[in-house]
């Protein structure tokens, strides 16, 4: 072991690494003699080296800029004067031509008769400090929030930022600095439970704060805005400190509400519509078949084939209209998360679909399906629609399907619905999930273009990706995820 070891260091060692580490440097200033002495801190900060520059009092003076010399020397003067203590911040100007933003502060050292003697002083480089207050102070500013900064303990809130711009105020000074006056004179009543479960949730869970909420301007109207805020814990974990933002979204919120109501509308008449279109396309429908019945000996062979296709497109009409239907209430309807056996849901719409699996010669192979959280009549119809397409676009081999799934290490479940059929060229992947999208011609596959759509909206709405993995004469694959997590917290 060192004989070193365990030795405290001697102070001058200490003193400079401080100055060092806190950008600071001492000095003094002996009047009888004029004698003025730099600490290294000193020297680091002025830019000079201990070696070429022997300060002075006047050479000192001369670093500062020229704007700021007077007030340096002014402070020093009237320090000596008073015998008081004295701080000051100016900027000085290196040799280099860097200037630096410092602040020094001083005190008058005085002989036992109480004569003064000299001036000792402190000084330290803020240069870095400042420039970060400048940006804070020009972000603050050219923005269009208003920011805040809640000392928990003391329940003191600082505001600054476009107060007049924002609530109509003159000053920040107008607005409550304690947060029970925060409350009681800008937040809506109706607001005031959302946002204390807000903060209760960021303090006590550490959940990001954001709340949209209603603060009351200076003119009394109420407006819409957006605080977000970040605090600060003790070593026991109490919140101590809180600061944010406030954002005028006034604008965007009542478009979203309109947006939303319009959307409501939309869907409503979309519902209303898709269903008292249902009556009159049954009753064209039922009127066709009962004059084929009733008077068919009397039509020729072209009389007939006309009266079959009309039959035909009101049938045709009426599945679409049932389809736009069940797209529109998959908006409308909200999504039921529950646990949910994928292998049972699969096996039923086998079930439902035998007697087409047997005509049709049907293979159905399911591996490895979970249970999974999610809203099963839904899902449902996305397995109902995918399994039903395989056996649609089929090739001239007996159909072959495939229903597997996998885990991801995100948690999310990764299925696939696999056919041995047509397959599906690479530059349509993307088109068969708009809406009334048909890749072959009525006279070859019967459909209306909507299952798909509705396979991907379901999917959206599960926070899920759905996706083709396919080429022609090669088969197809409907990929698409359903993330757990996500989920399981709603």
């Amino acid at each position: 072991m060192s004989d070193d070891a365990g030795k405290i260091p001697d102070s001058d060692h200490i003193l400079e690494r401080l100055e060092r580490i806190g950008g600071m440097g001492h000095w003094r200033l002996e009047f009888d003699s004029q004698w003025l002495f730099w600490s290294k801190g000193v020297y680091n900060i002025h830019g000079v080296d201990p070696n070429e520059y022997q300060p002075d009092l006047e050479s000192a003076i001369e670093f500062y800029l020229p704007k700021d010399r007077a007030h340096v020397q002014r402070c020093v003067e009237r320090a000596i004067a008073d015998g008081k203590p004295y701080t000051f911040e100016c900027r000085l100007q290196r040799p280099d031509g860097d200037i630096r933003t410092i602040v020094s502060q001083g005190e008058i050292e005085q002989d036992e008769d109480g004569n003064n003697i000299a001036v000792f002083g402190v000084i330290q480089d803020i240069t870095e400090l400042r420039e970060y207050e400048t940006r804070f102070q020009l972000a603050v500013l050219g923005s269009t929030s208003l920011m805040w900064d809640w000392d928990i303990e003391a329940d003191y809130i600082y505001w600054t930022g476009q107060v007049s711009d924002l609530l109509g105020h003159a000053s920040t000074t107008d607005l409550p600095n304690n947060s029970l006056d925060f409350f009681k004179d800008l937040v809506h009543p109706d607001d005031h439970l959302k946002l204390k479960n807000a903060f209760a949730d960021h303090f006590a869970k550490k959940t990001p704060f954001k709340v949209e909420l209603r603060i009351r301007k200076y003119d009394g109207a109420y407006m819409w805005f957006t605080t977000r805020g970040q605090a600060q814990w003790n070593e026991e974990g109490k919140a101590v400190r809180i600061s944010g933002s406030i954002t005028d979204v006034h604008d965007l919120k009542i478009m979203q509400q309109k947006l939303i109501r319009s959307n409501e509308d939309l869907n409503q008449f979309a519902s209303i519509a898709a269903h008292d279109l249902q009556q009159p396309l049954r009753s064209i429908s039922g009127f066709l078949c009962l004059l084929k019945e009733k008077y068919g000996d009397q039509f020729d062979d072209k009389a007939t084939k006309y009266i079959d296709q009309a039959t035909s497109s009101a049938e045709n009409m009426s599945e679409l209209v049932r389809d736009m239907l069940e797209y529109s209430r998959i908006e409308t309807e909200k999504v039921c998360y529950k646990l949910c056996d994928t292998e049972v849901v699969v096996a039923d719409i086998a079930r439902s679909l035998e007697q087409m699996f047997e005509k049709e010669n049907v293979s159905i192979i399911v591996e490895n399906l979970p249970q999974i959280v999610c809203d099963r009549l839904k899902m449902h119809r996305v397995f109902y629609n995918l399994i039903e397409n395989a056996i649609k676009y089929r090739s001239t081999d007996d159909p072959v399907i495939k229903v597997t799934a996998e885990q991801q290490e995100d948690m999310t479940w990764l299925f696939r619905v696999s056919d041995n059929g047509i397959g599906i060229k690479k530059s349509k992947h993307t088109d068969v999930f708009k809406m009334f999208t048909r890749l072959h011609k009525d006279t070859e596959y019967e459909g209306t273009g909507v299952g798909l759509s509705i396979c991907k909206k379901v999917i959206d709405l599960h926070h899920g990706e759905i996706w083709i993995e396919s080429s022609p004469d090669q088969g197809t694959t409907f990929a698409f995820t359903i993330p757990q997590p996500v989920l399981q917290e709603v």
